[in-house]
């Protein structure tokens, strides 16, 4: 008898109460993404244009804006390049089946603060940077990671 009423006040709670759920505030979607590069704007507000070539100019300033919807108040975050073309396949690999996974280099792993419903990562080109194309993977909590594809060139978009 105990058991049952148990059980009816649990299920009333879930009925009257849906969003108290643990699962719910945890939950996190990836609605938008976008890479470019960051101006500096009227004020000296930054502008966020998206681009898929990206000025090899020292000082220049790129990366990734992703619009999520979340309750939470931070969300870990880690990126990592991934290599253009996949390494050659020996040939007894080949004849195997076997696939060889793609080199990924990890950059950063940091948590990040919404805001607006939206995350930024943001990097400054360096002197030496080399012109050529990127791949990115952004990796939000445990979701699947977003990739960018992108080029640094010498040639202004």
């Amino acid at each position: 008898m105990t058991f049952s009423c148990l059980r009816v006040i649990l299920l009333c709670a879930a009925v009257l109460f849906p969003g108290a759920s643990y699962a719910a505030s945890d939950d996190v979607r990836i609605l938008d993404a976008e890479f470019g590069v960051f101006k500096a704007g009227p004020d000296g507000e930054v502008i966020f244009e998206s681009a898929r070539v990206v000025p090899r100019r020292a000082g220049q300033r790129y990366g990734w804006a992703i619009e999520v919807h979340t309750k939470k108040r931070r969300l870990n975050v880690r990126e990592e390049y991934v290599q253009a073309e996949p390494p050659s396949v020996p040939e007894t690999a080949a004849a195997l089946d076997f696939v060889m996974p793609p080199k990924r280099r990890p950059i950063s792993q940091r948590q990040l603060v919404p805001v607006d419903g939206w995350i930024y990562g943001e990097w400054t080109m360096s002197a030496d940077e080399a012109a050529g194309p990127r791949r990115l993977h952004v990796l939000v909590e445990t979701l699947p990671p977003v990739e960018f594809v992108f080029e640094v060139s010498d040639s202004p978009p």
